[in-house]
């Protein structure tokens, strides 16, 4: 880890930190070594559960591409009916 990151560990324990979560699989994005001795206890989502997580996500983002294509078209249509959306 560069020391910038291991300033940011400090900075955040000198804060009060004391456990960072990851919304991940792996522990390659913080120096763990330089957190524990900080005091700070990093804990990661398991395999499975970041699987589901990133399902979401992509899920989530599919809907919202969805609605902007349905809805998009729907406005215009109406707009050219003289009706105006509020």
């Amino acid at each position: 880890m560069a020391r910038d990151g291991i300033q940011v560990l400090e900075v955040l324990a000198e804060g009060g930190t004391r456990v960072i979560a990851m919304r991940c699989a792996g522990f390659d994005r913080v120096d763990v070594g330089a957190a524990e001795s900080l005091g700070i206890k990093v804990l990661t989502m398991s395999s499975p559960r970041a699987a589901a997580a990133s399902q979401a996500a992509c899920t989530t983002g599919g809907c919202m591409l969805l609605l902007q294509r349905t809805v998009q078209p729907t406005l215009r249509q109406a707009e050219s009916c003289g009706l105006h959306a509020v």
